[in-house]
């Protein structure tokens, strides 16, 4: 019986052989940062260049939508993750977003449970009857293993995530499963703009907002000290900002202001 560190190991290294084949290093084109697996005390203390962007595809109204989402969970006092799926041209085919603290509900999407993650909700509504290896999945939060495996077997080939989650992030975890093989998963994140940031502090705000443990923090705030500085900061304002309905524009604004 093979061993779990087998089957799922996280070195990078393996990770960018299968997204890259033509390059054995963890550092490929484009250059944006992702986390790479050099632990200190259990969690990240570095990161190197990769991709963050696939060229093939136009992502612009994707992200506007995760965004809203994600928005929308955040007034909804849950995780505030959103995601939907891209057709090749574009078009938005599926969408979910966080519902793990609100009440269950109908139509294909998990709710009030660990598992109603955006990427869960996201992939639950596309139909078994084709492939989706020409699709690409968005999401504002670095997928966890879980929903990185759920993208596997939904035979998505492309995930492009906005902001980096240095405690449960797994986006380049490399699973060595012939399955896994048959389509490589490329990842590409996190976005160097006004919504990865966006997208990160909302999901900051929140954990300090539900008191998460120093266990969940402390990878924040040894990472991404300057991204944890500002969403302390931001606490407040994002908090009016939910308890006044504001729309995600306005919440986008004031990060200006």
């Amino acid at each position: 019986m093979p061993t779990g560190s087998t089957w799922c190991t996280r070195r990078k290294a393996a990770a960018a052989r299968i997204a890259h084949p033509a390059t054995s290093s963890c550092v490929a084109a484009h250059g944006s940062w992702v986390p790479e697996r050099r632990a200190t005390r259990g969690y990240e203390s570095a990161f190197v260049r990769s991709t963050h962007q696939n060229p093939g595809v136009d992502t612009a109204a994707g992200w506007s939508r995760c965004l809203t989402l994600a928005w929308e969970s955040f007034c909804a006092r849950t995780t505030p993750v959103g995601a939907v799926v891209l057709a090749p041209d574009g078009t938005i085919v599926a969408e979910g977003r966080g519902r793990r603290f609100e009440p269950p509900i109908a139509d294909r999407q998990l709710a009030h449970s660990r598992i109603a993650h955006a990427e869960i909700n996201a992939l639950a509504v596309l139909p078994p009857t084709r492939s989706y290896g020409d699709h690409v999945l968005l999401t504002t939060l670095e997928p966890c293993c879980m929903c990185l495996g759920a993208a596997i077997q939904s035979t998505i080939t492309s995930l492009h995530y906005a902001a980096p989650d240095p405690y449960g992030g797994s986006a380049h975890l490399a699973i060595d499963t012939p399955q896994a093989r048959r389509r490589p998963l490329s990842p590409y994140g996190p976005l160097h703009d006004e919504r990865g940031a966006f997208a990160e502090q909302l999901h900051l705000v929140w954990l300090l907002d539900a008191a998460a443990p120093d266990a969940v923090l402390q990878p924040h705030r040894t990472v991404r000290p300057d991204a944890y500085a500002a969403a302390v900061r931001a606490r407040s304002r994002l908090t009016d900002l939910r308890a006044s309905h504001a729309p995600l524009p306005a919440a986008m604004d004031s990060r200006r202001t």
